[in-house]
């Protein structure tokens, strides 16, 4: 984009190819800039001014001009507005790379200067001029971070952007007015840019032969025969020509070595603004710390981010800046060689992530007010005058906008708002005559607004509305007023301490009940909390609890984000749910959806303001192709600032311990994983990658953990995208697991196409031990998208209509009763203590609940039959169910012991696709699966890692789990000293088929 606009400006300049008037010439030129203040007025409105004339100098001179002024002037006001000039400047055109370096140079010196001053300044000015010097650092570095950025993304796609200025080049070849000469002579400056590549001259084929034929028509009209290896004289390269091909030679030359000077005056900027924090703290009397101490220890981090994003894009720096940086950063590329080619693409998004965090900062009152902003928009009470209500929106296409409900009969003229800075909306409320809130408490509210460009007014439910109801009367949801008085909760227990392994329990609420109707906060409270902390799980995941129109999306389909369903019941039902739960030693995470919303416009975001943009991208980026949804715009503050603070409304209002965040897989790509195999490592970093989302995710993570350091965050996220779960400071994204979503998958594969018999013991082994070092994972044999209609549970697949009829205790085993039994056990056994380092359960799979999930629709007829969970199965004695509840609270509880989910991955000593055999070691553990068919072993011999006497710590054929009892519980198993499948000791033991053990050293 850039080399296209500069050919328009050349084009302009020379009067194209076929001549045209001169361009008008800049304003910048036509007045000396003598008045400063009209000098930054012009400045302002610069980059429209380019766009539009085109003048490439314009902005080398307003940058120097800029750049003059900000180190000579003495004024600190001065100073600011010529940074904030200057930094608009950067941001909207990337031209003006060469002055960034004489810029960084003069930054450089006033900081001496200014230590100079500090030298000579008395005790009471050091904290006068740290309060003076706060605001200008801190714009100045935003100006630094901000063009390291862009000088590391041009280094990066240097040679996309040779290629396409090669093909900029080739297609003015045949614009209306070029001469043969001038094709030709374009042709050369586009082999010369790339460096005549092979796959450029590929990409130039047809128009090479084109113009051959050209050259050899104009010969045989002149009565000259051309061969084809006769050359034609070269004509003399026109003045625009020439500088296009001089330009392309020369500016990537230049680039490789100002980065030299680049990065060393940014690492000795470094070094100058460490001298000056310490000088600050020696010099400072006062007990209170100097103001600007903070903001100067964040940005001294921000700058060495800077360099390090300089040092990669320059070869010649790397190694050694690298050895300055943080040692976190470096020891990734240590730990993962394979990611030293990406390096730069990593530290392209970590500095992104900084230079965002660093705006946030700067322009939004830090983080902590950034993600609280949940507090200022929607309804608040007013501090300064009691009753009063004060509503305020994000509405930036709003010609008008009035709230209307209820309480003023529904007549947008009562209650306009006044439109305040970037798109905000404010109205005000005044009490009643009694000094009560004009609005009541459940009254029903939405706000008109008017588009701008005209058009009729629409009605729509606030984006932070707290509740959103469904009449039983109507279709659409509605807004509903909650006062801050009714939100109030008095939590009864602390949080739980975070557990180091987690054992979580999937739930959606409104299906936990055997009744035919949607069940509600107060009944998973009290009827499914207790079975879950019974049952040996220490955390909780919650679906569906953000607003959803549609109850059949599964709460997939978000329409108000900060209201919590209130099919289930008011907001403070489940703040005693959550309270409960933390009361039981259960952590709760909530299944957040911010990777897309619902398309629902009067009661979603959907045409929020009367665009398609406002949350989301406008045009085809903001809409995702399969799921008939809306994408958000991640690079807008405005959509940040909502989803941020949508988080921690969560986590402040109602508790939540942490995230499981879906869809992260669409939100990392452009493409969104549709149809997309990953095979590679350019998978994961190529043009595909949507930065932005990335970024989101970092900052979700630091506000997330900022706000509670034990906070759980987990992403399903499918692609194997590197570096998900290591820390920020690594160059991740900072989540601390991710599901291990290939392993149900495998499962329902396997037993869909597979017999018995031909299972693959090493396929199996590889699908669950293949992740990534260091990012742990949440493994599970299956969870709700399993569940679902269109597809059955694992019980259903091994059993299926036997389910019906041959459950019951009284009955004989059936084989494909006795099989299913016993198989539903290894599946999820292995699953447990070979697959992560985290397990997942979603809820009644642990007794094998028998058929799938329908919610109501008009297809089914509106029925809840298949929409509940039917607790009566598990607790009747005379259904064999039982015995599957039974084998998996045993199979936590040992886990509680043995701490298996929190050991290192485990050695896989035996794969025996003959006797269909697993064998390894975890924690102290030793697990013995024999998947086959018919066939039980007698005295194996098997791998164990310490000596002495072993004891079965689980069985899965033992009688109260609805085995045989093949395997004594009293059995003792003795060492030898004896190598065996590269273990230094060995034992032999009894194997039945279709069973598994679980061994330990005898205490």
């Amino acid at each position: 984009a850039l080399f296209v606009h500069r050919m328009a400006s050349l084009k302009a300049a020379t009067g194209g190819g076929g001549g045209g008037p001169a361009p008008p010439r800049s304003p910048l030129k036509q007045r000396r800039a003598t008045d400063d203040r009209s000098l930054v007025d012009d400045l302002q409105l610069l980059p429209r001014q380019i766009r539009a004339l085109g003048g490439i100098s314009d902005c080398h001179t307003a940058a120097r001009v800029l750049a003059d002024k900000l180190f000579c002037s003495e004024k600190q006001s001065d100073v600011l507005s010529y940074s904030v000039a200057l930094s608009a400047l950067c941001k909207d055109y990337n031209g003006i790379a060469r002055e960034i370096f004489g810029i960084l140079e003069r930054y450089r010196r006033t900081l001496g200067r200014w230590i100079h001053t500090l030298n000579a300044a008395s005790e009471g000015d050091v904290d006068a001029l740290c309060v003076q010097w706060d605001a200008v650092l801190t714009v100045l570095l935003e100006l630094a971070c901000r063009h390291g950025h862009i000088m590391g993304q041009l280094a990066l796609d240097a040679d996309v952007y040779k290629r396409l200025s090669a093909e900029v080049l080739a297609s003015r070849c045949y614009e209306p007015g070029e001469t043969a000469g001038s094709r030709t002579q374009l042709i050369y400056c586009a082999m010369e840019a790339c460096e005549s590549q092979p796959e450029l001259t590929q990409r130039l084929a047809p128009i090479l032969q084109k113009m051959k034929s050209e050259r050899e028509e104009v010969a045989r009209s002149a009565g000259a025969s051309v061969g084809d290896g006769a050359q034609s004289p070269m004509p003399s390269l026109q003045p625009a020509e020439d500088w296009v091909m001089t330009y392309c030679r020369d500016e990537w030359s230049w680039l490789e070595g100002g980065l030299d000077r680049f990065t060393t005056a940014l690492f000795d900027l470094t070094l100058t603004l460490c001298r000056l924090r310490t000088k600050l703290k020696a010099q400072s009397q006062s007990k209170k710390e100097p103001p600007s101490l903070a903001v100067l220890g964040r940005i001294w981090q921000q700058v060495q981010d800077v360099c390090l994003t300089t040092a990669v894009v320059n070869p010649t720096a790397d190694q050694s800046l690298l050895n300055r940086a943080p040692s976190k950063l470096a020891e990734t590329f240590t730990e993962d060689p394979h990611l030293r080619p990406y390096l730069k693409r990593v530290i392209d998004r970590y500095t992104t992530f900084q230079a965002m965090r660093l705006r946030i900062d700067t322009e939004f009152g830090g983080m902590d007010a950034f993600s609280r902003a949940y507090e200022r928009f929607g309804f608040s009470a007013s501090e300064t005058n009691p009753g009063e209500i004060i509503f305020r929106e994000w509405c930036p296409g709003a010609e008008s906008l009035s709230l209307v409900g209820e309480f003023n009969d529904w007549d947008p003229r009562k209650n306009p708002a006044v439109r305040k800075m970037d798109g905000d909306w404010e109205v005000k409320i005044p009490p009643r005559a009694d000094g009560s809130a004009a609005i009541p408490a459940g009254s029903r509210v939405r706000i008109s607004i008017v588009p701008k460009g005209g058009g009729a007014a629409v009605t729509r439910i606030p984006a932070w509305i707290e509740r959103a109801e469904q009449p039983n009367d109507e279709i659409e949801f509605v807004g509903v007023y909650v006062p801050p008085e009714q939100q109030a909760y008095t939590w009864k227990h602390p949080r739980p301490s975070t557990p180091k392994a987690l054992r979580i329990y999937e739930a959606h609420v409104g299906i936990a009940s055997d009744e035919l109707k949607v069940a509600s906060y107060k009944n998973f409270t009290t009827n499914v909390l207790p079975r879950i902390a019974a049952q040996g799980y220490n955390s909780v995941q919650l679906m569906a609890i953000m607003e959803h129109a549609y109850y059949g999306s599964f709460g997939y389909q978000v329409t108000n984000f900060f209201a919590a369903s209130s099919r289930f019941g008011p907001m403070i039902d489940l703040c005693e749910l959550i309270d409960t739960a933390h009361g039981l030693g259960l952590v709760v995470l909530l299944d957040v959806v911010h990777s897309h919303a619902s398309k629902n416009v009067v009661d979603g975001l959907n045409m929020f303001d009367g665009t398609d943009a406002c949350y989301f991208h406008g045009g085809p980026r903001g809409n995702h192709p399969l799921w008939d949804s809306r994408l958000f715009n991640y690079s807008s503050p405005q959509v940040l600032r909502f989803l941020l603070s949508n988080l921690r409304w969560y986590m402040e209002q109602f508790h939540f311990d942490g995230f499981r965040f879906d869809g992260v897989t669409s939100m990392l790509y452009h493409h969104h994983g549709c149809g997309k195999v990953f095979t590679n490592y350019d998978d994961y970093f190529g043009m595909d990658t949507d930065v932005e989302a990335e970024v989101y995710l970092m900052l979700a993570n630091l506000m997330v953990h900022s706000v509670n350091p034990g906070a759980v965050t987990v992403a399903e996220e499918v692609s194997g995208m590197p570096l998900l779960c290591r820390p920020l400071e690594y160059g991740g994204f900072g989540f601390d697991y991710r599901l291990a979503m290939a392993v149900p998958d495998y499962w329902i594969k396997t037993l869909k196409e597979k017999k018995d018999e031909d299972w693959d013991m090493e396929e199996m082994v590889h699908v669950l031990i293949n992740r990534r070092y260091k990012e742990p994972v949440i493994a599970y044999a299956e969870s709700h998208d399993q569940a679902l209609v269109g597809d059955k549970t694992l019980a259903f697949w091994l059993m299926d209509k036997e389910m019906y009829t041959h459950m019951s205790t009284l009955s004989d085993h059936t084989p494909l009763i006795e099989r299913g039994i016993a198989m539903h056990k290894l599946l999820r056994m292995i699953t447990h203590t070979l697959a992560g380092e985290g397990y997942l359960n979603f809820i009644g799979n642990e007794f094998g609940h028998p058929e799938w999930l329908d919610f109501p629709r008009k297809e089914n007829g509106e029925s809840y039959h298949y929409c509940r969970r039917q607790w009566k199965l598990v607790d009747d004695e005379l259904l064999r169910y039982k015995f599957l509840n039974e084998f998996d609270k045993r199979l936590n509880a040992i886990e509680q012991q043995a701490q298996w989910l929190q050991a290192p991955q485990a050695f896989v000593s035996l794969k025996h696709n003959g006797d269909k055999l697993v064998v390894f070691d975890r924690a102290s553990c030793v697990f013995i699966f024999n998947f086959h068919v018919s066939k039980s072993f007698a005295d194996y011999k098997i791998g164990c890692a310490h000596p002495g006497k072993y004891k079965v710590l689980l069985c899965t054929d033992d009688v109260e789990f609805g085995g045989q009892g093949r395997v004594s519980a009293s059995g003792e198993y003795f060492s030898t000293p004896t190598q065996w499948h590269n273990r230094p000791h060995s034992l032999q033991i009894y194997v039945p088929s279709r069973c598994a053990l679980i061994l330990t050293v005898a205490q």
